[in-house]
């Protein structure tokens, strides 16, 4: 399963594909059958070499890139204390953005 989102770019000119990516492994299988699901993002964080990534494991990707900016990254954040914290420039929650 595929979860995309488009972001502004950091230059002002198109946007960006943000994408999180769950595959059907059978640690995953077993968390849906036993209605596990809140223990879903951890199994996507550690799954990097399966080819899974979080929402925010890839808005990170971006940031260090370059390619869009903190302050689009953390209006689209789902844990935004723990992203704030995981980007090293992080100097807090820009205005508008609650968390």
């Amino acid at each position: 399963m595929v979860s995309q989102h488009l972001v502004k770019r950091i230059t002002g000119e198109g946007r960006v594909a943000v994408a999180e990516v769950l595959l059907l492994t059978p640690a995953i299988a077993h968390m849906i059958r036993e209605n596990k699901v809140h223990q879903m993002p951890s199994v996507i964080q550690t799954a990097a070499r399966e080819g899974m990534q979080s929402l925010d494991q890839c808005l990170k990707t971006l940031v260090k890139t370059r390619r869009i900016s903190q302050e689009e990254a953390m209006k689209r954040a789902i844990e935004k204390q723990a992203f704030m914290q995981s980007v090293p420039d992080a100097k807090g929650v820009p205005a508008g953005v609650r968390m």
